[in-house]
């Protein structure tokens, strides 16, 4: 698994870096300005998580959790931050950030919050819970159309499966799961990972009356040169 940890200060970065550690990640990147970590992004097509804090040398603001959205939707971001007013959670979860981290946060809670972030769950504080209503999904257009590997790849998604297991099961890199996942939150009308979970696995469940979709058995290049590698009931 590969981090990137956007955070000017380097004791924070420093302890971040031991929670990356402890959540398995073989490379952790670190910039401490957005522009540095807006480069990595662009060169290292294969990062699983961000990690950003909101007030950078070059730039600050939730306008940086819009921008990264926008680049790069298919990968996980989490806001870091000492804001802990809950209208800025809202507003960066609305973004599609999939968690807001407030920096007085123990150690423990930040390694279960990205836990929970890892495996496509949304995490916000125990304590903002209650100034943030229930968000609902504005619906996807009607029946999206997603080519016969989207659905596969969705599918796998719904599953809670990351980038890199999608990339391994399908037999594609991981730069070209992060290309169909850009298409597939479009044509869902989704902004973040826990959304486009959602929406595919409703888009996915044949409704009563209706056949599976025809692309619910995975076949990768491997299987059809006569190794098989993956099959999903």
């Amino acid at each position: 698994m590969k981090m990137l940890i956007v955070e000017d200060h380097a004791l924070f970065r420093e302890a971040l870096r031991g929670v990356a550690e402890t959540l398995g990640a073989t490379v952790v990147i670190e910039a401490r300005t957005f522009s540095e970590g807006r480069r990595h992004l662009s060169e290292e097509p294969s990062i699983d998580l961000v990690l950003l804090d909101l007030h950078l040398p070059d730039r600050r603001g939730l306008g940086l959790v819009r921008e990264l959205r926008r680049q790069h939707p298919a990968t996980p971001l989490v806001v870091i931050s000492a804001d802990e007013d809950p209208s800025s959670m809202r507003e960066a979860l609305d973004m599609g950030a999939m968690g807001y981290l407030p920096k007085s946060a123990s150690r423990d809670v930040i390694i279960q919050a990205l836990r929970l972030v890892l495996v496509g769950e949304v995490f916000v504080p125990r304590h903002a819970l209650v100034a943030i209503p229930a968000g609902t999904l504005a619906p996807p257009p009607e029946k999206p159309q997603l080519s016969p590997r989207q659905r596969d790849l969705a599918k796998l998604l719904s599953q809670g499966f990351s980038n890199r297991e999608i990339a391994r099961r399908l037999d594609i890199t991981e730069a070209t799961v992060k290309a169909h996942l850009t298409r597939i939150f479009q044509a869902l009308g989704v902004t973040n990972r826990a959304q486009a979970a959602l929406a595919a696995k409703a888009l996915l469940t044949p409704r009563d009356g209706e056949k599976p979709p025809m692309s619910a058995r995975v076949e990768t290049r491997s299987e059809r040169s006569g190794q098989r590698r993956l099959e999903i009931e």
